[in-house]
């Protein structure tokens, strides 16, 4: 695994990037309330707790953010603008960051994560999320692995 330092590129961000824009559920407009975002960030908090404590990853906070820049997450708070961000699959895209640590990138840790997390709370086949992120030649760790090690089941949903 790569250190993606402040100097490095985040060599997968621009593929990981477009494969959001071409995938079909990955949409980018705000269809959630301030409040609705929040209750959110606090359940992913709650599901994912033993798996956070065992690594000390502390609960992310979240922000909204005026404007049409970037959302992100510092690893302790998780950013989203108002205008375009707050939805599930952006809330998921900056929570798997704060739970693999921003030092990743966008690199196949994350994707590992991002992958689990978007298998579990919007109800797609890992095989499919896999299939997609090949055919992008995105590197990812095992979908099946991440859903294990962050305690998703069947019983948490959003």
């Amino acid at each position: 695994m790569a250190y993606y330092g402040p100097t490095e590129r985040d060599s997968q961000m621009s593929k990981v990037y477009d494969w959001e824009r071409v995938t079909p559920w990955y949409k980018k407009e705000s269809n959630l309330t301030e409040r609705d975002c929040k209750r959110i960030v606090k359940k992913l908090g709650q599901h994912t707790a033993d798996y956070r404590k065992r690594l000390r990853i502390s609960e992310p906070k979240l922000e909204i953010l005026e404007g049409t820049g970037y959302s992100y997450s510092d690893g302790r708070i998780i950013s989203l603008r108002r205008i375009w961000a707050m939805n599930i699959p952006v809330i998921l895209h900056e929570y798997a960051h704060n739970c693999v640590g921003i030092r990743w990138g966008h690199g196949p840790k994350f994707m590992g994560c991002m992958g689990a997390l978007l298998s579990h709370y919007m109800n797609k086949d890992y095989i499919e999320i896999a299939n997609s992120l090949n055919e992008k030649r995105i590197k990812f760790e095992s979908i099946t692995m991440w859903k294990e090690k962050l305690g998703l089941n069947g019983r948490h949903k959003l």
